[in-house]
């Protein structure tokens, strides 16, 4: 399994371990606010499930279902395929495609959005950082 480090702590994780440092909880919390910004932005029409199943992850013709907790980066793939669908195409249950037809592009603007949300993250980060310290005044 690939090793590899927090951005915060720098403690070494493998892949599937999610760091539990006080700033990667912090990360979570405004990186799930600006991916609801973000729905909101593209108006993309969406509900939120309690389930982590990966068969919730769809797009049904209506509406995308996400985990709660933005946990699975199926979700952020299938805003990929809302993206580079057409307004026909979004009309049926995963986008009427068979697979493959666009992959690439949906994997490019995949990278793109996770990016975006990243950097608008940190910098929201960095935002409240500097206002706790003119609060506290340290």
């Amino acid at each position: 399994m690939k090793s590899t480090r927090c951005l915060f702590c720098r403690r070494s994780l493998f892949a599937s371990y999610k760091c539990n440092c006080k700033d990667q909880k912090l990360f979570n919390k405004y990186y799930s606010i600006k991916f609801i910004e973000f729905l909101l932005k593209i108006k993309i029409p969406y509900r939120l499930v309690l389930s982590s199943s990966t068969d919730d992850f769809m797009w049904n013709g209506k509406y995308l279902s996400i985990p709660n907790d933005f946990s699975s980066p199926d979700t952020l793939h299938e805003i990929s395929h809302w993206v580079c669908a057409s307004p026909k195409q979004r009309e049926f249950k995963d986008f009427g495609m068979k697979g493959g037809e666009s992959e690439k592009e949906v994997r490019l603007i995949e990278n793109d959005i996770n990016q975006f949300l990243i950097k608008e993250t940190k910098k929201e980060m960095n935002h409240v950082k500097e206002m706790s310290c003119l609060r506290t005044g340290t």
